[in-house]
């Protein structure tokens, strides 16, 4: 104890000694005091709020360092004094590694990395373990200025149901062997149109998917020649990344890029793709491998990667606590990641919002989507009075189908298990692992873990088009092209988005906009060349060009189109004059708020046209002569508060249409001569109090349909 004491006074005085100089030399300078204290202040520090009762390696801690992407130091325990450290782990060392080739002039800059917020990300073992050692060193490193955040080392686990288990509302349960009269193989790619995908395209050799779970059987027949022999990682001690032991990662893999076997009805969303095995665990696997493995994509410019898992005790960290438990590392090093990261949303039957976990929710993230499941009836899956099924809520982007899905699985344990008598099996795991079994290298499983690898399947293909695609680019176009299915939770029904493989591929490979110049940076839209989308999207910019109208007739009678949608569009100010006319199928259009003029009869006789929306912001001035004439199926409609002028006919014949608010509030919209003509006549034209007695005496033929607002 005197000898610690000692040295304890010399080192708090040479700490005392140091920081005068320092400030010495900053008031003899004049210099501006640009320190990492600076830098942490540029961006919020990071503060744990893990507890003792969380699940973490008791002898671990994470920091991430407030440095950058040129700050080669190779760090070291004397770089951490404050604690007894055994042991230093550059877990971002690829990246660096893959820098230092890039300075050297050999590689281009790579794409999938965001230089700019890079920081190094560091697993310290502790001489002593214990969880409350691991969090005083936790705290203790967060008090110094160079450190952005410190965590403990998480424990998190890989997830799957059995067949068994994936009965929607019944009390009973399949049969212990599952055969092809009890399910349909290729439900799920029906559910997803998959087949009409890939008459456009069947994946790409070129396009690398990273695999984050238990490993890939290299040896699978269906598998093997779209494993990648070079690039696989192993980050779980003594395991070869080319076995899997427990299968989970070889199903999921099968998802991906499976090889058509016609015998056995098996097929990946893929038949061509780089599947890459980064193997991190069987069933638990330390946060801090899951950093490495993503960082290793970033160098290896591995643009899409699978993460079939989730948190462990979920109920305990997230729905028993007032915070949760932030992964700081996976979302520091994500952040570094332009590359896509499709996620599992969990199999704990439990409401999931972006507010209330951070884990893996990717709400507020561009580069990852978190993926729920739906069984074959398009439900939500869930087990009838079991606590298990897909998690649900706002933190879960889009759903996939995840209930007994037939994939490939691991040779491996066909061989250790499923060959064994029932008698021989001990473990409740390995009788349920056989009751999935259908022949040896193939199985049924279900859960989220199933639903998340499809989509990601999806991604693939799209890259398989445009290899240029980064994450925001591949969540927006899987997200805008999704179908949206009604759900029910939290006593209410919510529109939630359901996986479409074949729309997402078409809106990228069959969506070739013709255009004619308006000025040097604009053009309007005259028509698509190639097939016509069901939902077509209307982008703000073509060929770098703003989209500022669409022409006449540009969509004249296309019978294809189903609903009409303008992605984040800010440039769009006209539709011409018949535009949409006789889109008879068209059931839908949001506008987008900067259009200012709907043309003459730029809807006329859309006959399924339900729905027409405008968002309180919108700067809609006119709509001009028969705009929506001969929609009759429209029953009622919003009109903006910019709105001035509703011209002659401009709903004439819209048979069914009961129901007109006009938003305004300061001034009677100029309402033309049998502009509602052949309605309903329960027609009621709802207007502000102010603006009643105005509209009655200023239009003619309607001044019974006034009403107050």
């Amino acid at each position: 104890m005197k000898k610690f004491l000692i040295k304890s006074k010399f080192k708090y005085l040479s700490v005392i000694l140091s920081l005068l100089l320092a400030v010495a030399i900053l008031f003899s300078t004049g210099a501006s005091f640009n320190s990492y204290a600076d830098a942490a202040e540029k961006e919020e520090k990071k503060l744990c709020a893990a507890t003792i009762d969380d699940s973490f390696a008791e002898d671990k801690v994470i920091v991430i360092m407030d440095d950058g992407a040129d700050n080669f130091k190779t760090y070291s325990a004397k770089d951490f004094p404050e604690a007894e450290i055994s042991a230093v782990e550059d877990l971002t060392q690829s990246i660096k590694d893959m820098l230092r080739r890039q300075s050297a002039g050999s590689e281009e800059e790579n794409r999938l990395f965001n230089r700019e917020s890079f920081k190094t990300v560091l697993r310290l073992t502790l001489k002593y373990a214990g969880k409350q050692n691991v969090l005083n060193a936790v705290h203790t490193f967060e008090r110094r200025a160079d450190i952005f955040c410190a965590e403990p080392d998480f424990i998190l686990e890989n997830e799957s149901t059995t067949v068994e288990e994936s009965c929607v509302g019944t009390s009973t349960y399949l049969s212990e062997v599952v055969s092809d009269e009890t399910i349909n193989k290729d439900w799920w790619q029906k559910s997803i149109r998959l087949k009409n995908a890939k008459e456009m395209t069947k994946g790409s050799a070129s396009v690398k998917v990273g695999i984050i779970d238990s490993g890939i059987d290299s040896a699978h027949a269906s598998l093997q020649n779209n494993i990648s022999k070079t690039l696989g990682c192993s980050y779980f001690i003594n395991k070869d990344k080319y076995i899997d032991e427990v299968g989970h990662g070889t199903h999921v893999a099968g998802l991906v890029g499976a090889k058509e076997n016609e015998i056995l009805g098996i097929e990946g969303v893929n038949e061509e793709v780089e599947l890459v095995s980064l193997q991190l665990a069987g069933d638990m696997y330390f946060a801090s491998n899951l950093v490495k493995a993503i960082a290793y994509a970033i160098a290896e410019r591995i643009p899409v990667l699978n993460l079939s898992s989730s948190i462990e005790n979920y109920e305990k960290e997230f729905n028993n606590k007032d915070y949760a438990t932030d992964l700081n590392s996976f979302e520091w090093i994500l952040y570094n990641y332009n590359g896509l990261l499709v996620a599992s949303a969990g199999n704990q039957n439990k409401q999931f919002n972006s507010s209330g976990c951070t884990f893996p929710v990717s709400s507020d993230k561009h580069n990852m989507l978190v993926v729920g499941a739906l069984d074959s009836e398009g439900r939500r899956w869930e087990v009838f009075k079991k606590d298990i099924g897909s998690n649900y809520g706002n933190g879960v982007d889009i759903y996939a189908p995840g209930v007994n899905i037939f994939s490939t699985f691991s040779t491996t344990v066909c061989d250790n298990i499923c060959s064994k008598f029932d008698w021989e099996l001990t473990s409740d795991s390995d009788k349920e692992t056989k009751k999935n079994h259908v022949s040896k290298g193939y199985h049924y499983m279900t859960g989220t873990s199933m639903a998340a690898p499809i989509v990601t399947g999806v991604a693939a293909l799209l890259l398989s088009i445009n290899s240029g695609l980064n994450g925001k680019e591949l969540k927006e176009l899987i997200l805008n092209y999704a179908d949206e299915i009604s759900m029910s939770y939290d006593g209410a029904t919510h529109t939630v988005k359901k996986l479409n493989a074949y729309d997402s591929v078409l809106a990228l490979r069959g969506t070739t906009f013709k255009t004619e110049n308006v000025t040097t940076d604009s053009l309007k839209i005259t028509g698509v060349e190639g097939e016509m989308p069901e939902r077509l999207i209307i982008p703000e910019k073509i060929i770098g060009k703003k989209v500022v109208s669409i022409a006449q007739n540009a969509f004249l009678r296309c019978e294809n189109i189903k609903s009409l949608k303008f992605s984040n569009i800010s440039t769009l100010r006209t539709i011409g004059v018949s535009a949409f006319g006789e889109c008879k199928n068209l059931t839908e259009v949001v506008f987008p708020d900067s259009v200012t003029k709907i043309d003459c009869a730029a809807f006329i006789d859309c006959k399924n046209l339900k729905s027409i929306i405008f968002s309180d912001d919108s700067e809609l001035n006119v709509i001009e002569v028969a705009a929506f004439g001969g929609c009759s199926s429209l029953t009622q409609i919003e009109l903006p508060k910019n709105l001035s002028t509703l011209c002659i006919s401009a709903f004439n014949s819209c048979t069914n249409l009961n129901k007109v608010v006009f938003k305004n509030t300061y001034r009677a919209a100029d309402i033309g001569s049998s502009c509602f003509d052949n309605t309903a006549s329960s027609l009621k034209l709802y207007v502000s109090y102010n603006l009643l007695s105005t509209y009655i005496s200023s239009v003619s033929g309607y001044a019974d349909k006034f009403v107050c607002l």
